[in-house]
């Protein structure tokens, strides 16, 4: 983790160490969401298409863990830490 520990990694490092495996993936994916939804409007590479993608699996991740949440009677809190967030 000493390598790791400076730089774009530092968030992702501090997120699993205060909040475990939930918290660094949804970090991890917010992290990936912010990249991409930054250059959406560059028609001349990728960036629109791999956003969207991550956009669509986002939406896909939240509706599975509210949907699990709430058949497990998940307190909203804790669904609220495991949820990603969207469109920024």
């Amino acid at each position: 983790t000493h390598k790791l520990g400076s730089g774009e990694y530092k968030q992702l490092i501090d997120k699993y160490l205060e909040g475990g495996i939930p918290a660094f993936e949804t970090q991890r994916d917010n992290a990936l969401l912010k990249i991409f939804s930054s250059e959406r409007s560059d028609m001349f590479s990728v960036a629109p298409l791999v956003g969207y993608y991550l956009a669509k699996m986002s939406e896909i991740k939240n509706l599975r863990i509210i949907f699990v949440c709430i058949k497990n009677k998940v307190d909203r809190t804790e669904m609220r830490k495991r949820v990603r967030s969207l469109y920024e």
